[in-house]
């Protein structure tokens, strides 16, 4: 206490201007300059009073509302002075997130706060990162390198195999089929020499291109060879076309083949042989450029030997004469060398069966010879029809019978009946159709 105007009173703060407890600043009526208000717990409930000051305490501005009362700085300022001026915002690379705040914290490495007055940090976005406290903003990752995710504090070199040729990226790309990358973080790739390759994410072109495969330039993915070309070994840059008589028919080849016997090929680079003519003399021989022709329409029937064929005259006769008056005409309008045979409609007898339909030709060669066979073309064929062939000497005696059928899927059949000292033959055709039938067979015989 003490003693004022013969009047004994307590001895207040000298914050405060009257009071109920002698020297607490805590106990005021009344604050002589400036209040605040403070709040505890007691007992698990929350209770305030007010403290008298001479002036804000750090943490505390004065309220712009109410009269000498300080109150808290609010999250995302601080103040560390004491005094009546305001909170100040925190700067970039700091934040506060509670009232109050004395100093503001800095971002730890990962994060970063870009404006003045941030309450909390943010995780740097992939494609960059922080590595020092206090960061306002996150560096972007450079070419070569990337962050996959957000918040990292150090960017990641591209992995071998990998490259990134742009900045601020959250992953690396795979090096291309025909290029490498042999260290990590790399802006580019590296091409592949030519002949060589890789695969998609190669550290290396340590694979030469296969045979039938080849790589014309740097970087260029190893590829089959087109159809008509081949490479024999592997590491080729180019592909070499199949020479005249051989072909390669499939990409990818490391060889080409031979025509086979019977076929040809004229031009290098062929993807497939063509069949030589019907007169095509030597039939067993393989990769040939051009067919060997017989000389005046031979053939070989499948031999390496030409064999000519024969002149002769045709007498038309059959079992119904009214339809045969006269040896036809044939193709090339040379009865010496063709004769063509028809028949109609088939015949029943009397006995109420069928007659098979049989004609035939009776031919007489200009000259006796040793006859090989010959060549039948039909013009309308029908199911089972069959030619025989029956050879004979210049005094009719019999020499062989021939029994064949005509090939119905090609235009032409070849008959062997091979014989010597053959002067005349008689070519008869038969079917067994029961349908109306026209049947024109083109013949020409050829010698042994």
């Amino acid at each position: 206490y003490k003693l004022v105007d013969g009047h004994c009173l307590l001895d207040c703060h000298k914050e405060c201007i009257d009071c109920n407890l002698a020297k607490d600043d805590t106990s005021c009526f009344q604050c002589r300059n400036v209040r605040v208000e403070l709040k505890h717990s007691i007992g698990g409930r929350r209770v305030s009073k007010v403290q008298c000051l001479p002036e804000c305490p750090v943490g505390y501005q004065l309220s712009d509302s109410k009269e000498k009362l300080c109150v808290p700085c609010q999250p995302g300022t601080f103040k560390n002075t004491t005094g009546n001026h305001h909170c100040l915002s925190c700067a970039p690379g700091t934040f506060s997130a509670s009232q109050a705040t004395v100093n503001c914290m800095l971002c730890s490495p990962g994060n970063f706060a870009s404006k003045p007055g941030s309450v909390q940090c943010q995780q740097c976005h992939v494609g960059t990162a922080s590595r020092f406290n206090g960061s306002a903003s996150c560096a972007a990752c450079s070419a070569g390198l990337f962050a996959a995710q957000r918040g990292q504090t150090e960017c990641t070199p591209c992995p071998v195999g990998q490259f990134n040729k742009a900045e601020r990226q959250a992953q690396c790309q795979l090096c291309s089929a025909g290029s490498f990358a042999d260290k990590p973080g790399q802006k580019s790739c590296t091409a592949c020499p030519a002949g060589t390759s890789s695969e998609e994410g190669s550290v290396s072109c340590a694979n030469n291109c296969k045979r039938g495969e080849f790589s014309p330039a740097e970087g260029i993915p190893c590829a089959k060879c087109p159809a008509g070309s081949f490479t024999p070994s592997s590491g080729s840059v180019n592909c070499t076309l199949c020479s005249a008589g051989t072909f390669s028919f499939n990409p990818g080849s490391s060889e080409c083949a031979k025509c086979p016997a019977g076929t040809y090929a004229s031009e290098s680079g062929s993807k497939k042989c063509h069949d030589c003519d019907l007169n095509f003399a030597l039939k067993r021989r393989i990769g040939m450029a051009h067919c060997d022709l017989c000389p005046d329409s031979g053939l070989t029937f499948g031999t390496e030997k030409c064999h000519r064929k024969l002149h002769m005259s045709c007498e038309g006769y059959g079992y119904y004469d009214f339809l045969l008056k006269e040896c036809k005409k044939s193709i090339d309008k040379d009865l010496k060398t063709y004769s063509r045979l028809s028949y109609g409609e088939r015949i029943s007898n009397k006995g109420g069966g069928s007659v098979i339909s049989r004609f035939y030709y009776k031919y007489t060669l200009d000259q006796v010879a040793s006859v090989k066979g010959l060549i039948s073309w039909q013009g309308d064929p029908v199911d089972s029809t069959s030619l025989e062939i029956i050879l004979k000497d210049s005094n009719k005696n019999h020499i062989k019978n021939c029994k064949t059928k005509v090939d119905i899927l090609n235009p032409y059949s070849v008959h062997e009946c091979s014989a010597f000292d053959v002067k005349c033959l008689k070519i008869a055709i038969f079917s067994d159709s029961w349908k109306p039938v026209i049947y024109i067979a083109e013949i020409a015989l050829y010698a042994e």
